[in-house]
């Protein structure tokens, strides 16, 4: 996936097992270079496969916003797993370019939902401090008159909802109130119907953002250092707290 700066455009005879019908437009160079490798590779571009509005097809706009292109793209050498795939109109970032998104199936094609539950997998989905309860918790959610598959639904419901509160309480935003407020600015901005003329301002908040940004990974940095040296004198739990949440990421 990504910005090929290619134009395949619509299909042509004997490329109906790697483009789709819902192809638009003519093709560029690069389009058939693009084209080439996936009749070479068996790949399919996942843009033509699904119906989309004209206007929610193109992924690229010039700066004077008189040239649309479709240049970005999803491709992949397994079609049937794939639900839907389309753009994100609406990003608050400062690009001249549409996120391209695709929806995955939720149960893949070639393997069935297995029928049997162990309680390894249990135990490894419920940890800490309220392991001890929550195989027990989990069996109330189950009868003896249900069938297997309803068992089975409503156990993988609970441990969904478990990891959730979990996941909800572990990740924290690390920006300040300053550093959201310019991202609320530039949204505010970015979903005008003057877009075009706050360009300049636009650029500008990105340039703010990016640098409150920097001070506030800095200033978590130095706290999270800083408390685990209080605590324990050391600072090696503490980096290993940093590498952990970078390799997660935090919710901005």
């Amino acid at each position: 996936m990504g910005d090929f700066n290619a134009q395949v455009g619509a299909r042509a005879a004997g490329e109906e097992h790697i483009i789709g019908k819902y192809g638009r437009g003519r093709r560029s160079r690069n389009g058939e270079k693009l084209v080439e490798l996936l009749l070479e590779q068996n790949l399919c571009l996942l843009n033509s496969m699904f119906y989309k509005k004209p206007n929610n097809k193109w992924t690229w706009i010039s700066p004077d916003g008189k040239v649309r292109n479709e240049i970005d793209y999803i491709i992949t050498n397994k079609v049937r797993l794939f639900s839907d795939t389309g753009v994100v109109k609406s990003l608050n970032f400062n690009t001249n370019h549409r996120m391209v998104r695709s929806c995955l199936n939720e149960t893949g094609p070639e393997k069935s939902r297995p029928k049997t539950i162990q309680i390894n997998y249990l135990r490894t989905a419920t940890k800490k401090r309220d392991s001890r309860d929550t195989i027990e918790n989990l069996m109330k959610a189950v009868n003896s008159d249900m069938d297997l598959n309803e068992k089975y639904k409503r156990i993988e419901n609970k441990i969904k909802e478990k990891a959730r509160i979990h996941t909800d309480k572990s990740k924290k935003s690390y920006l300040s109130e300053k550093t959201l407020k310019l991202i609320e600015d530039r949204r505010n901005l970015l979903s005008s119907k003057n877009k075009k003329a706050n360009q300049k301002e636009i650029s500008n908040l990105s340039n703010q953002i990016r640098e409150s940004m920097r001070k506030d990974r800095r200033k978590r940095r130095i706290d999270t250092l800083e408390n685990h040296i209080n605590r324990t004198g050391g600072t090696r739990k503490a980096l290993k707290e940093l590498r952990e949440r970078g390799k997660n990421g935090y919710r901005s």
